[in-house]
């Protein structure tokens, strides 16, 4: 710290200035936590993250098991982004080979940060090391940002940190996340060959009922022969599709 800021923080209106940010810089969170006794518990907190709530909350004897922002209208988001979950798995991959190395997670996480792609990823990574450096453990750095790493995530970061295994228990949450992928990637193809068969299938009942039967309709109108029910009423389905296929 130079001369300079240390007479800075001697002035009493700076402090008073500085105080004055600190009461603004907090945010009400709101929680749902469990007691002692197994009791869910429900409030609010006034926090300056999400993190240093879900520590006081600890602090009171008190397990979170939910802490998100209280938004007002202005502040309503229609749509929150959310970290990709493949963006989630290499950086867990990545900082798993860091501690193995011996590297510290501080160390590891500003060499993370310069190769980051994802914009959003990118700024909640600084703000994580902000965090840690502020005195927050890995999962309560972790715990502040809900868009990319959930909650099963953080808990699972909590019991890692107590028995001193981050490094293992880091690389079964990638290993996981990418399980998580691939089972949602064939599920997804699996569901795409049904509707394609689908899709292909209205288009040629609407091709067939539009423009294909009314055809038959004025041919066995002009023979005058009696058909049976099935064929008028395939006949009647045509005429249906050809008068009302804009509405349908």
């Amino acid at each position: 710290m130079t001369l300079l800021q240390r007479t800075r923080e001697m002035i009493p209106g700076n402090q008073k200035k500085d105080k004055a940010k600190e009461k603004l810089a907090l945010t009400r969170y709101r929680y749902e936590a469990l007691d002692d006794s197994g009791n869910q518990v429900k409030g609010f907190e006034l926090s300056e993250s999400a993190g240093r709530a879900h520590l006081a909350l600890l602090e009171r004897g008190l397990s979170p098991t939910l802490i998100e922002e209280k938004r007002t209208l202005l502040q309503f988001e229609i749509t929150k982004k959310k970290v990709p979950k493949k963006e989630v798995m290499n950086f867990t991959r990545q900082l798993a080979v860091f501690i193995r190395s011996g590297i510290p997670i501080m160390d590891a996480l500003e060499v993370i940060v310069e190769e980051a792609q994802n914009k959003l990823m990118r700024q909640i990574l600084l703000q994580m090391i902000e965090d840690l450096r502020a005195g927050d453990t890995f999962s309560v750095a972790c715990s502040s940002h809900p868009e990319a790493f959930p909650n099963f995530y953080v808990g699972i970061l909590e019991s890692a940190e107590l028995t001193g295994n981050l490094d293992d228990v880091l690389e079964q949450l990638a290993e996981y996340i990418d399980r998580d992928l691939k089972a949602r990637a064939k599920i997804s193809s699996a569901l795409t060959y049904p509707m394609v068969v689908s899709v292909l299938a209205v288009v040629v009942i609407f091709i067939l009922g539009i423009f294909v039967l009314p055809r038959f309709v004025v041919f066995f109108s002009q023979l005058h022969a009696k058909l049976p029910a099935t064929t008028r009423a395939l006949m009647s389905f045509s005429g249906f599709m050809a008068n009302y296929w804009p509405f349908i």
